[in-house]
């Protein structure tokens, strides 16, 4: 119905993602998605529910790995990326996306957010990173 997608609300938004793909959704559907990512009750709902719909992504098949494309692509439209906490992508970890997953995905952000694929990446590999901090202070010269 057309005055439909005008009455929905963020909480409606966040209520149907657990129905709707990530990939298709309507310029209304982002716009109240954009407004629940502002709302702090919401956001976590909504990080939570894109979890669930990479962990359930055929990423095998071809469909499956255009619909992350096009989910990416739609979530940047919201804000979603610069957004997403490193907590967030700890859940989606603990829930069972794995890292073959997490990976992809980050490939796909870096295009878009890269301090976003950063966290993923790091959430990936905390232990690299603490590595990389230690040789780099251990490079510095000593002047004496």
């Amino acid at each position: 119905m057309p005055g439909e997608a005008s009455m929905l609300t963020p909480e409606d938004v966040v209520n149907r993602l657990a129905r709707l793909s990530f990939a298709r959704l309507r310029p209304s559907e982002r716009r109240k998605l954009a407004e629940a990512l502002d709302t702090p009750e919401l956001r976590g709902q909504v990080f939570d529910r894109f979890g669930a719909f990479l962990r359930d992504l055929p990423l095998e098949t071809a469909d499956g790995q255009d619909e992350l494309l096009v989910a990416v692509a739609d979530l940047n439209m919201t804000g979603f990326w610069d957004r997403l906490p490193e907590e967030a992508i700890r859940r989606w970890y603990i829930v069972g996306c794995t890292p073959k997953r997490l990976q992809y995905l980050a490939s796909l952000v870096q295009g878009y957010e890269s301090s976003a694929a950063n966290r993923i990446q790091h959430v990936l590999n905390p232990q690299r990173q603490r590595d990389e901090i230690t040789r780099s202070t251990t490079d510095i010269p000593l002047i004496i």
